[in-house]
């Protein structure tokens, strides 16, 4: 479990890197794997960080209809958990994809 854990970790940062640098493409393929990855596990606390982060590749890519569609799964498990501040951070990308 812990090597899985750390692996997600990793490819997380990797995509996140990615992304800021603006290789969409290939954050994007990134964090498809930390999806399957965070499923695989049923760790719903990373599922709301890896929801928000292919969020905001779609977001960036101006595919502003998937980017809130992976938000608003993002919220949900935020506010099931009681998440807080993840909840506000979705919350704010919502409002943000909305207005491109």
């Amino acid at each position: 479990m812990n090597d899985e854990r750390s692996m997600l970790a990793c490819l997380n940062n990797i995509g996140v890197t990615l992304e800021k640098q603006k290789m969409l493409l290939e954050a994007m393929e990134i964090h498809q794997k930390c999806l399957e990855l965070a499923t695989t596990m049923k760790d719903n606390i990373q599922l709301i960080n890896v929801y928000q982060n292919i969020g905001v590749v779609y977001a960036k890519s101006m595919q502003y209809e998937q980017a809130q569609k992976h938000f608003e799964n993002s919220l949900t498990l935020s506010q099931t958990l009681k998440h807080e501040r993840s909840e506000a951070n979705n919350l704010n990308n919502l409002g943000k994809s909305a207005w491109g």
